[in-house]
């Protein structure tokens, strides 16, 4: 394999994905001096709630589409993205064709290995009117809107919204047990697996992180919720973290169909790499609207006043953000501040690769 070519598919890699779960495989033609790559899901890498009908890993899928399509500039290719959501080949996301061509390199090539989730408060002071024209349009794509909001009372309202999915999670036993199936409690651990996060990534204090392991046990975290309702307990105070930062960002589109979900991936990368690139900080807040989707094709697992607060919480969110009727997809914070404690591990590039 020629060595653009791996350079390409390692930065498809480098995507961001739910839990980093990874749901994606390469299967690569290279053709004279063109390449052809078979961007295909990996079914069995997310089977949760959050991932119903495979909308979470869809907009995976398209960010590492999109980081493939930067990195391609970078050798002088110019790239088309064919979805494949209606193929017969269920597995099949998008063929991507790159071909030889005089093309400018997309400077946001140098931001993948850099892009990063962070989970620290971040400092609350505006950013200037140019980044936010950068954010709002880093993205091109039609069918796809980018909102930011500045001001406090909605930054706190979509940070309460987001907190929604840990009140949730925390008092669910099957989301529960798929979260804490995904933390890796060491380095060697997180060395081993390369899917799922690192603790230190939750940025969790030291008193905390020994909270966090006695809440991993479903049996304990029940007895805690129904005595001292401390899954709304931990939402709190991560709603207060959440609230701590300049701007928060919308991505919405049409409809929430995978061809949807997947430009919006590829929408929420272009943001993502364009705020590592003014040297912001950023973190995904997705959860809750993953199981607002779930709640709408009445996915089993949820119950009716988990159901009830996450339809009345999404419900709201779109009387801010999002009022014709169009579908919020993504959600994130962004600001100054200092860098995570810790990355994500990716899988080896040869593990990605399929026949």
């Amino acid at each position: 394999m020629r060595e653009s070519t791996r350079s390409i598919l390692a930065a498809g890699s480098m995507a961001p994905s739910g839990e980093n779960a990874q749901p994606w495989r390469f299967r690569v033609r290279e053709l004279d001096e063109a390449i052809e790559v078979d961007l295909i899901l990996e079914t069995k890498a997310d089977v949760s709630l959050y991932n119903h009908k495979n909308r979470a890993a869809f907009v995976a899928l398209g960010a590492a589409a999109e980081n493939m399509r930067i990195a391609a500039t970078a050798h002088q290719l110019s790239t088309t993205i064919l979805p494949y959501t209606a193929s017969t080949d269920e597995a099949l996301a998008a063929r991507i064709i790159m071909q030889p061509a005089i093309i400018k390199k997309d400077l946001l090539s140098d931001h993948i290995k850099n892009r990063a989730t962070n989970r620290k408060p971040f400092e609350t002071a505006a950013l200037k009117r140019e980044e936010i024209a950068s954010l709002e349009h880093s993205s091109t794509f039609p069918q796809v809107s980018v909102q930011i909001f500045e001001a406090q009372s909605i930054i706190k309202s979509l940070a309460h919204f987001g907190s929604t999915n840990e009140e949730i999670m925390l008092g669910n036993q099957q989301l529960h047990d798929f979260f804490f199936s995904h933390v890796n409690w060491s380095h060697a651990d997180d060395e081993r697996k390369r899917t799922g996060f690192f603790i230190k990534t939750l940025e969790l204090p030291p008193p905390a992180r020994i909270g966090f392991k006695v809440l991993r046990s479903w049996s304990r975290a029940r007895v805690l919720n129904r005595i001292l309702k401390f899954n709304r307990i931990v939402a709190g105070q991560n709603a207060s973290i959440y609230a701590k930062a300049s701007a928060y960002g919308v991505i919405s589109a049409d409809d929430d169909s995978l061809e949807s979900a997947f430009m919006v991936g590829r929408a929420f990368e272009r943001v993502w790499l364009e705020a590592t690139a003014m040297g912001l900080q950023f973190q995904p807040l997705m959860g809750t609207l993953f199981l607002a989707y779930a709640l709408r094709e009445k996915a089993a697992g949820l119950s009716t006043d988990e159901s009830s607060l996450i339809q009345s919480r999404y419900e709201a969110l779109k009387t801010i953000v999002a009022p014709h009727k169009r579908v919020v997809l993504a959600l994130f914070r962004v600001g100054r501040g200092k860098p995570p404690s810790a990355r994500a591990l990716r899988k080896p590039l040869e593990d990605l690769i399929v026949n």
